[in-house]
């Protein structure tokens, strides 16, 4: 592993340790693989649809490239429980083995994917950087292009499923 590399894995082990230490995130009890951000947390993220009409997540310019260098190999919407899952699983298993609940009001999540609307499972989810104004926070500034493209979406009815 480069240096660099593990420069960013450990900029991302620390941000996930401030998150749990602060109580910002939890371990999800049955398998803690899966981290679960609250509200507060998850609301450093934006969700919104690009020109094309295809959604997106907005990532703080501060978490790249961390963030952006995980392997995520899908995104999962579970309604009921009001969180966009980010997942990461072994390329030839399909063993889970990390995902990122990002706590989203159910509301919210129709900016993903409209219920009962559009279909997930032909849809994929995308990740811009965004910048925001240290004078006005409200002002945020995006990159014209994806920084990752083509997350496949799915739904699901429980957190549980992320274990299958």
């Amino acid at each position: 592993m480069s240096l660099a590399n593990q420069n960013h894995a450990i900029a991302w082990v620390m941000f996930l340790g401030r998150l749990i230490q602060h109580g910002n995130m939890k371990l999800y009890a049955p398998n803690p693989r899966i981290y679960l951000m609250n509200q507060y947390a998850g609301s450093v993220f934006i969700v919104g649809r690009d020109t094309n009409k295809e959604p997106f997540l907005g990532v703080p310019l501060d978490f790249t490239p961390f963030f952006l260098q995980m392997d995520w190999c899908s995104a999962s919407i579970c309604r009921n429980d009001g969180f966009l899952f980010l997942e990461a699983r072994d390329p030839r298993t399909q063993v889970l083995n990390f995902a990122l609940g990002i706590r989203i009001r159910k509301a919210r999540l129709n900016t993903i994917c409209i219920d009962k609307k559009e279909n997930p499972d032909n849809m994929v989810l995308n990740m811009k950087v965004f910048e925001q104004d240290p004078v006005d926070i409200r002002d945020l500034t995006f990159s014209d292009r994806h920084d990752v493209v083509g997350i496949p979406i799915r739904e699901i009815d429980g957190i549980e499923e992320l274990s299958n």
